[in-house]
């Protein structure tokens, strides 16, 4: 059990190292939508609610989800700005890629994150898709395996998807990225997890 969560913490900083995947400029078809003010969002009674994002998430028993602190450490976030959480967002959302929640199965080792990235509006999800194949392969240490991709209906949301399989030292992860647009971002739902795609689809499904 170790041996996965070093893994699944492998895959996490390699996910924030590369960006999701990009870095490199791939962006989607512009489509201008009215949204929220820019929020973190917040955990009560086990229920994670952003409305910038449009997402809500309920955490299971056995779950626990990263704290400001952790999440500031995926970017480089000074202490400075934990104490106020209106200077914490407003230094979140400087970044290029913003984490917003990490929830991990205290057994299993099942992990997802959500997260957005800033990219350019003049390509396709499709495009971005195919970037994040291409970072994939190019990973060293890990074989990735890409299975597959599609659309699918998350909480009323379409996303398009790509799952993949990561294997290290004969361990075998499946991890599944959900991304969709919101006009100068893409969203991305990152579910990775050491028992296969029901285990993913059950995450999936604490979405509300």
């Amino acid at each position: 059990m170790h041996r996965i969560l070093k893994y699944v913490i492998l895959l996490m900083v390699i996910i924030c190292t590369v960006g999701i995947l990009t870095g490199c400029g791939v962006g989607v078809a512009k489509e201008e939508t009215k949204q929220e003010e820019f929020s973190m969002g917040e955990w009560k009674d086990n229920l994670y609610t952003n409305n910038y994002l449009g997402i809500k998430f309920r955490l299971p028993n056995g779950w626990k989800y990263a704290n400001n602190e952790q999440i500031a450490a995926l970017v480089n976030i000074g202490k400075e700005f934990l104490t106020d959480q209106q200077k914490f967002a407003e230094e979140m959302k400087k970044s290029d890629s913003v984490y917003y929640m990490v929830a991990t199965n205290s057994e299993t080792n099942d992990n997802i994150m959500v997260m957005t990235e800033k990219v350019k509006e003049d390509e396709t999800l499709e495009n971005y898709i195919s970037q994040l194949k291409e970072q994939l392969n190019l990973v060293e240490n890990i074989k990735y395996t890409v299975k597959n991709s599609s659309n699918e209906n998350i909480a009323g949301k379409l996303y398009y998807t790509l799952t993949a399989e990561a294997n290290i030292e004969n361990i075998t992860l499946t991890q599944k990225y959900y991304v969709s647009k919101m006009n100068d971002n893409i969203l991305a739902i990152i579910a990775t997890s050491s028992s296969g795609e029901k285990s993913i689809d059950n995450m999936i499904n604490l979405f509300e």
